[in-house]
């Protein structure tokens, strides 16, 4: 890789996603290689510990523990609505992908993540995108694509589509709970994300550097 990029080394300077330049400087000392992990991850347990304010996001290491989180979380919202509606999951063979669909109650506010093996079987959707449910009916869902800085001001929604329900659980995926992998890229401003199997054996600087990355000000971050 230093040979592919000519040595080419970027350090980071401005923090775009916030304005906590304490979790900022955080942060960008994760990327010091004589820093040992296990001491790394201990100095963001201690700066970010957990409470018992219920997340918005859990980051986790395996999709195994994925579904299990998205099925514990969805299923409990689900209980105080009367308007979600349950789709069930598309039939895979297994072993087909590993971010593979699984039962969702869906309701209108609700965002998901895009998940497809061919983009361009439906132009509306894009791999890796947040996509928010605006209105649920007997056989369709209306969605829309958000942009990945999470801020709808700057960067207003995409117009909105409509998929039948079968293409939406084959195509979308819950995201109360997301794979350090699958949140690359994205700024999560709606709440808490508490990250998770930090003492996983594939547990690495750069899940922890993800992890991190993913707020805009500390407050919004635990670790476990």
């Amino acid at each position: 890789m230093h040979d592919l990029v000519n040595g080419l080394r970027i350090d980071l300077t401005k923090y775009r996603r916030g304005t906590d330049q304490r979790h900022f400087q955080s942060m960008v000392s994760l990327y010091d290689r004589s820093w040992p992990l296990e001491e790394c991850v201990a100095a963001a347990r201690a700066r970010y510990p957990r409470t018992d304010k219920a997340p918005q996001y859990v980051l986790v290491m395996a999709h195994k523990t994925r579904m299990r989180e998205n099925r514990r979380i969805n299923e409990r919202l689900a209980r105080e609505r009367s308007d979600a509606v349950l789709l069930k999951a598309a039939h895979l063979p297994k072993g087909a992908m590993s971010n593979m669909p699984q039962d969702m109650w869906l309701w209108a506010g609700l965002k998901l993540q895009s998940c497809v093996k061919d983009s361009n079987e439906n132009p509306n959707v894009t791999n890796g995108f947040e996509y928010e449910v605006m209105r649920v009916t007997a056989h369709k869902m209306k969605l829309r694509k958000l942009h990945p800085s999470g801020d709808n001001v700057r960067h207003p929604p995409g117009s909105s589509f409509e998929l039948p329900h079968g293409e939406t659980a084959l195509n979308m995926r819950l995201q109360h709970a997301l794979c350090y992998y699958t949140a690359q890229g994205r700024t999560m401003r709606d709440g808490l994300v508490v990250m998770t199997d930090t003492n996983h054996r594939t547990f690495s600087r750069r899940d922890l550097i993800t992890g991190s990355g993913r707020v805009g000000e500390g407050r919004d971050m635990e670790v476990v």
